[in-house]
């Protein structure tokens, strides 16, 4: 069986696509761990004074039961808490409420041309967000609840884009800006439609050996 001109420039186009994925770049979902034991997801900063920390709380537990979003088995909730110690399994999300708290995730797109990186951030919060990208704000293309709150049970209310005229080469961070309004606090990311999108030069290059394979394949095909 002859390969047709199609199934050659798909494989030239799969040859020349990027085998990153949003994970080998160092963007993991909440409740995601880094070799599986690492949470890539720090709080560096708070509005209020004390120790904070972040851990996943308890499926069925009061907000995971039915006030929050669903946790899924690629992302769950990251809740804050106050004090040097995680609340226990079967507790429940303790309050922080009046307050900022920052969450950071740095990754890393050394070795891949940065400009042309293209992913999406949807994120359900209690209770509403503001994301940076190496410091500047992301424009959220979603609709935060008028009130403020309810913010936290789908995720149509937060979704950014990120494209590589925002980035910049090595490493970058995410800043997440997490304000309660009162009750528990909760972040929930997911990432998707990891691309690294060819540039100009590239496609010229398939384009080329594209032409190159064509004229292969009719000389074959008047033999």
């Amino acid at each position: 069986m002859k390969p047709s001109a199609a199934l050659l420039l798909g494989a030239l186009f799969a040859t020349a696509a990027s085998a990153q994925t949003a994970q080998s770049v160092g963007l993991y979902n909440t409740g995601a761990l880094v070799n599986g034991i690492t949470n890539p997801y720090t709080i560096t900063g708070a509005s209020v004074a004390g120790t904070f920390g972040l851990y996943e709380p308890l499926a069925g537990v009061y907000p995971l039961n039915g006030a929050w979003l669903a946790n899924t088995p690629d992302v769950q909730w990251l809740a804050f808490y106050s004090g040097n110690s995680a609340p226990g399994a079967t507790a429940a999300v303790p309050s922080l409420s009046g307050a900022t708290y920052n969450v950071g995730l740095t990754f890393n797109v050394t070795g891949i041309s940065y400009q042309a990186v293209a992913f999406d951030i949807a994120a359900a919060v209690d209770n509403n967000l503001v994301l940076r990208l190496n410091g500047a704000p992301l424009t959220n293309l979603g609709s935060p609840a008028a009130d403020g709150d309810r913010n936290y049970n789908n995720l149509s209310h937060y979704r950014f884009q990120v494209r590589g005229t925002n980035l910049q080469a090595g490493s970058n961070t995410l800043d997440f800006a997490v304000t309660n309004i009162s009750g528990p606090a909760g972040l929930y990311v997911q990432y998707s439609n990891f691309a690294v999108i060819p540039e100009p030069s590239t496609y010229a290059l398939i384009f080329g050996i594209g032409t190159l394979g064509l004229a292969f394949l009719r000389r074959r095909c008047r033999r």
